[in-house]
């Protein structure tokens, strides 16, 4: 295999694409009016939705506590990064506990949220993801 170098900045943002895509977290890229942007596919695992039934959710769908959620995407929001521990709310009704981080970001001048959650993997459907 080649080695890379210093890859262009295409190449490391094609290459962070890919590992965020299969990583063993579940990641969440949304707007501050709560609608999802991308997620990967432990998004998928982790909440029981197909990715087209998660983009198509508000943010606080998946909250067991809507109102802390949208309280701490305001804070996000503000440019102060969230971490800690909450209670997502799965396609089939179960709630599970998951530890996130969020924070601010700008992609192609544009501003979002991104959010990481996982669990400790007792839980069903753990992929051990983070969220904000």
């Amino acid at each position: 295999m080649a080695h890379l170098g210093r890859a262009d900045e295409q190449l490391q943002r094609a290459l962070l694409g890919e590992a965020l895509d299969t990583a063993g977290f579940a990641a969440f890229v949304f707007e501050e009016d709560e609608n999802y942007v991308a997620v990967n596919d432990a998004a998928c695992e982790l909440t029981g939705y197909t990715r087209e039934e998660l983009l198509a959710l508000p943010l606080r769908e998946l909250s067991a506590n809507p109102a802390r959620t949208v309280r701490n995407l305001r804070r996000v929001s503000s440019g102060r990064r969230r971490g800690g521990s909450a209670k997502l709310r799965r396609k089939d009704g179960t709630v599970i506990d998951v530890h996130y981080r969020a924070t601010r970001t700008s992609i192609a001048g544009m501003p979002f949220l991104m959010a990481f959650y996982w669990t400790d993997g007792r839980e069903r459907g753990g992929s051990g993801a983070p969220l904000g």
